[in-house]
């Protein structure tokens, strides 16, 4: 298990073999405002009367979203002005200044970014390669390094953080939610009508469960508000969560008894877990 700061870093890059999607912050309410055909030495106001753009799916983060032509393994990028609001930092309160950036490239799996003050002052120019063994490499523009945010992406599923989920049309919220690793081919069936944990799980069971392979498969919803408490509290919602690692071949007769057996003597042969408010192995 592998904790980190969900404040430290602005800006994060995809290292997927073909994949290009930079991300903002959205733990900090980060924000974006593009601006086409401007040079990057225009002074820029933020905010101004531009409505920003926030991260609506964490599917897609779409904040930034298509920054060139992605037709091939180098994309070219459009050169639009990107000014980054940066948000509030949760933990202080902190206001953190927008910067402006400008994506040049992606070649050979190594970004370059181009990011000042708004004025033009502290003007970096950042070369940031793709790893291997992350899905994001990481960025602070506040201390103009990489972060290690991210455990190697073959050793985990889940992730419990904070992020900016599109609650309602065009109202994001910050929300505390649950992730799925997006390297990794993992799905979630969420039963909401049963939630005895000791029932048992037959092999046609898990032929018709619907899974679901979004990365916010589990999300925020798994909770309410007790606004009746002293304190506002959490409430957490009776449901069962099926999750799936990877394909499962269901001939077998003896499956599940088969499943009990390898999640008992290697974590490495793990196939599906049950979780209810808590991280479980089948029983």
């Amino acid at each position: 298990m592998k904790s980190a700061d969900p404040y430290a870093w602005d800006i994060a890059f995809d290292c997927s073999a073909n994949g290009f999607k930079i991300l903002v912050n959205s733990a900090n309410k980060a924000s974006v405002v593009k601006f086409v055909g401007k040079k990057f030495e225009t002074l820029f106001n933020f905010p101004d009367t531009t409505i920003p753009e926030y991260p609506r799916d964490v599917n897609e983060n779409s904040a930034i979203g298509h920054w060139g032509q992605f037709n091939s393994n180098d994309p070219i990028s459009y050169g639009h002005i990107y000014l980054i609001g940066r948000g509030t930092r949760i933990s202080d309160g902190k206001i953190l200044a927008p910067k402006k950036m400008v994506i040049n490239s992606c070649t050979n799996g190594v970004y370059s970014i181009t990011y000042s003050n708004l004025d033009n002052s502290d003007i970096r120019d950042v070369l940031l390669s793709k790893s291997g063994n992350a899905n994001f490499v990481y960025y602070s523009m506040e201390e103009h390094k990489v972060i290690d945010q991210e455990p190697d992406k073959s050793l985990w599923d889940i992730e419990f953080t904070r992020y900016t989920a599109e609650v309602l049309p065009n109202f994001p919220y910050l929300v505390n939610g649950i992730l799925l690793n997006p390297s990794l081919a993992i799905a979630v069936y969420v039963d909401s009508t049963n939630s005895n944990f000791d029932k048992p799980i037959t092999k046609q069971n898990l032929f018709d469960f619907k899974y679901n392979q979004s990365i916010d498969a589990i999300g925020y919803d798994w909770k309410t508000i007790d606004f009746q408490a002293v304190n506002a509290t959490y409430k957490i919602k009776e449901r069962m969560y099926f999750i799936k690692k990877r394909m499962i071949n269901f001939s077998n007769s003896s499956l599940l008894t088969s499943i009990k057996r390898k999640m008992e003597n290697s974590s490495r042969d793990i196939q599906l877990s049950c979780w209810k408010n808590s991280i479980s192995n089948f029983s």
